[in-house]
């Protein structure tokens, strides 16, 4: 299989990643054209890989470290009629799976599956296609098998049928269970996911995969998941020149420790008023760090009063929509809004729009 251990070998990536799923379903009534490049005329996903190189079809989603769930059913055959039933070499021992974690073609992590005959012209007996299965890890271009599952037979069908496959985060663990009828559990374990990932298939060389069913689920854990109308956001900053935390605001500089602190961009923001003392911090523009993620009126962060004047508690979304709520605070003086992150060695300052 075509990891990169050796920098000599490539790979085709097809990544489909314009706008963040947080929870579909797609089947074939649907078709799945928006969360990948290989949709077909059957309304499935159907990859077939004719060429040298390991095909990954991603999309991006709205994973949170500590709780989702991705559930495909798919299968790695064609249909019995079209295939020579006494030739071994009509069934692939290439390798396919589900990636997810994926950040770029050296970092992310897969379950991913082969199937082998044992005995050399049975292939329409299931009890003799072993299937094998293992979790991957790949860092930096570095692979790392996280554990092998040997024989998955008696939980999956032959390969000309659909099985499905389920990856599950939850309180921090992974589990993966997968099935013909229902769903078995064949590991569970600590995984480091991460959020805001990208999750699809990976298929090598000669392998064949058709997808029917897709399933995210990530619960709406995220308080600041809330975007709020421009005209809203317009009317609100109104009252402007009673309060002087409301209004719009723009970059102005930094202090920020790199190693610390992911500098998103020069962000312009709106402040709108929620309740007495607690405000909306609302992204306008400027996002440079995965501006994809990043559209007009979503919330960027909240403030909520203290008892020191102009001092107000901090929560942040970073750049890549990940909650940040760590002894931040920020403070106005005059025209000049501070953000400060401590623990992260940070200031961020911007200057209030004038009317």
């Amino acid at each position: 299989f075509m990891y990169r251990l050796l920098v000599s070998f490539l790979f085709l990536i097809a990544t489909f990643s314009q706008a963040i799923a947080i929870s579909i379903y797609r089947d074939s009534f649907t078709g799945f054209s928006d969360i990948s490049d290989y949709n077909c005329q059957s309304n499935n996903i159907v990859i077939d890989n004719n060429n040298s190189i390991c095909i990954f079809d991603t999309h991006l989603y709205a994973t949170d470290v500590n709780e989702f769930s991705f559930e495909a059913r798919f299968r790695d055959g064609s249909d019995l009629t079209t295939k020579n039933r006494f030739l071994l070499s009509e069934i692939s021992t290439a390798q396919f799976g589900i990636v997810w974690n994926f950040c770029d073609i050296d970092n992310y992590t897969a379950l991913i599956f082969q199937r082998k005959n044992d005995e050399f012209y049975n292939e329409l007996d299931s009890s003799v296609q072993n299937i094998s299965a293992k979790i991957v890890s790949v860092c930096d271009g570095v692979s790392t098998i996280i554990s092998t599952i040997k024989k998955c037979n008696e939980y999956l069908s032959p390969s000309n049928f659909y099985n499905s496959v389920k990856i599950e985060c939850k309180h921090g663990e992974t589990s993966i269970s997968v099935g013909h009828h229902e769903l078995k559990k064949i590991w569970e374990g600590v995984i480091n996911n991460i959020s805001q990932c990208n999750i699809g298939f990976l298929v090598d060389t000669n392998a064949h995969l058709e997808v029917k069913r897709v399933e995210f689920n990530c619960p709406d854990t995220n308080p600041l998941n809330v975007t709020f109308p421009i005209e809203r956001i317009e009317e609100a900053t109104k009252t402007s020149q009673y309060n002087p935390i409301i209004g719009y605001w723009d970059y102005l500089d930094r202090n920020t420790d790199d190693d610390l602190f992911a500098f998103g961009g020069k962000y312009s923001l709106a402040i709108i008023q929620q309740s007495d003392n607690n405000y909306a911090i609302v992204y306008i523009d400027g996002a440079k760090l995965y501006p994809e993620l990043w559209h007009p009126g979503m919330t960027k962060g909240m403030l909520s009063g203290t008892p020191f004047i102009n001092t107000y508690n901090l929560i942040w979304l970073d750049s890549r929509l990940s909650l940040i709520d760590e002894e931040m605070y920020a403070t106005i003086d005059g025209n000049i809004l501070t953000l400060n992150f401590p623990i992260r060695k940070s200031i961020v300052r911007f200057v209030k729009r004038s009317n």
